[in-house]
């Protein structure tokens, strides 16, 4: 496993335990490290939401669909944090 994986697996257990604030700043680490990993940037616009900012929501959601405009996931997650600006 390399270094971003391993920083990546510490980031999810991190949000899975509830530490919102530690994983996203893992999470913006490897989003500097790793720019292109639209992955990095739907999970910090997750955290966003869980922080009930729909604004930082929406913002990664559409960094991540830059980079792959394809991403369903980050498409869908994009839907849900609009409609929670309405």
């Amino acid at each position: 496993m390399d270094d971003a994986s391993k920083k990546l697996a510490i980031g999810r257990e991190l949000h899975g335990l509830g530490k919102l604030t530690e994983a996203e700043a893992l999470y913006r680490e490897l989003l500097v490290e790793y720019p292109s990993q639209p992955e990095i940037s739907r999970l910090l616009e997750v955290i966003r939401g869980q922080k009930n900012d729909p604004n930082g929501a929406v913002e990664c959601f559409q960094q991540a669909l830059l980079v792959r405009p394809d991403f369903a996931l980050a498409n869908d997650n994009l839907g849900t944090a609009l409609l929670q600006l309405n």
